[in-house]
C-alpha cells in the first residue's frame, strides 16, 4: 500500500516521481542517460521535458500488445503526476 508523509512520499512531490527517480538512478544504464540529458539540456524546463520524453508511453508503443487500452490509459495518467522538474533538482546537486 502507498502512504504519504506530510511531504508527499518518502520525501518525494508524490509516489509517482518517486518510483521514476528510483528506476532512473537504481539502473546503470538508465542513470547513464538521465546525467546525460541533465547534463546537455541548457535549463531545468528542457531537461525536465527531455526525461519526460525518454521515458514516457509514446504514441507509437500503443499497437504493441499488453500496451493498449485501459493500461496505456493508466501508464500515461502515472506519467502525468510525475514532476520531472524535481527529478532533474535532486540529480542535478553536485553537477557542475
Amino acid at each position: 500500500m502507498i502512504t504519504n508523509d506530510e511531504r508527499g512520499y518518502k520525501g518525494w512531490p508524490n509516489y509517482e516521481t518517486w518510483c521514476v527517480n528510483v528506476w532512473l538512478t537504481t539502473e546503470p544504464h538508465c542513470y547513464e542517460r538521465l546525467m546525460s540529458i541533465v547534463q546537455s539540456c541548457d535549463t531545468l524546463g528542457d531537461q525536465a521535458d527531455a526525461i519526460r520524453e525518454w521515458v514516457s508511453p509514446g504514441k507509437d508503443n500503443n499497437d504493441e500488445p499488453g500496451i493498449t487500452g485501459i493500461y496505456c490509459d493508466l501508464l500515461a495518467a502515472a506519467f502525468d503526476m510525475v514532476q520531472w522538474r524535481e527529478i532533474v533538482r535532486t540529480n542535478s546537486e553536485g553537477q557542475g
